[in-house]
């Protein structure tokens, strides 16, 4: 079915959707009524494909409205503000973790400032689960396996 046939409503509620395709996706954001009818789509259908050829850098409301139709659940309240925040930090771990992965080869001489480093991505993330398996990294089994 194609966007425009998307105003005829009672196509939405007569059928359960399990896959839902929408190609040009960008289009979305310059209608607010289309918008609107996939987000419907997006919140019953059991897979939801998004496809665009144009890329939105820089545009963090746009970039937000999207992932909304994709994960409602945690994105569709987020406010402006709170996506730009989550934004810059996905950058600053983004920018940590491959500063780590080029310090792998040498980990025996690094090791010490691997860890330092993800102990402070786990603060970073906020994430419980991390912290846990970054705390229970053994540091002495590297000395002893790879002494300096």
């Amino acid at each position: 079915m194609s966007l425009e046939d998307m105003a005829d409503e009672w196509i939405l509620n007569a059928i359960s959707w399990d896959l839902v395709i929408v190609d040009e996706t960008h289009r979305l954001l310059g209608q607010e009524q289309l918008y609107r009818e996939v987000q419907k789509l997006s919140q019953t259908a059991t897979h939801l494909l998004l496809l665009s050829a144009t890329p939105i850098q820089e545009r963090n409301e746009e970039y937000r409205k999207l992932l909304a139709l994709l994960s409602p659940e945690q994105y569709g309240k987020m406010t402006e503000g709170e996506f730009v925040t989550l934004v810059r930090k996905q950058s600053r771990v983004q920018k940590a973790v491959n500063q780590q992965v080029k310090r792998l080869p040498r980990y025996n001489e690094y090791f010490e400032e691997i860890i330092e480093k993800l102990t402070q991505i786990a603060e970073m993330l906020e994430d419980k689960a991390f912290n846990k398996l970054v705390a229970a990294i053994n540091t002495d089994s590297f000395r002893t396996v790879y002494p300096r």
